[in-house]
């Protein structure tokens, strides 16, 4: 609906210059403070989708080492990213 009213020029502003196309949505869910599904624009990193809406990893021993491959938190998403992991 939203596209609707912004039309599809709009829509395909939001993102990156590599990845056009607006939007992602994804499921928040694990070992994660706030856990749900979230709709977010292509470029945004890693670490905000955890730490700003995720709310952060819930502090537990064993998961102290996830998501802290070199790099991985500041990547942005696009389309050829994602596809790739």
């Amino acid at each position: 609906m939203i596209i609707q009213r912004g039309g599809a020029e709009w829509f395909s502003s939001i993102g990156t210059e590599k990845s056009k196309g607006g939007t992602k949505v994804f499921a928040l869910a694990g070992k994660i403070n706030n856990v749900g599904l979230i709709e977010v624009p292509m470029g945004i990193t890693l670490r905000e989708i955890i730490y700003e809406i995720g709310g952060g990893i819930k502090k537990t021993a064993r998961n102290s080492r996830r998501c802290k491959q070199e790099g991985l938190q500041e990547d942005a998403l696009q389309r050829s990213t994602l596809i790739r992991r």
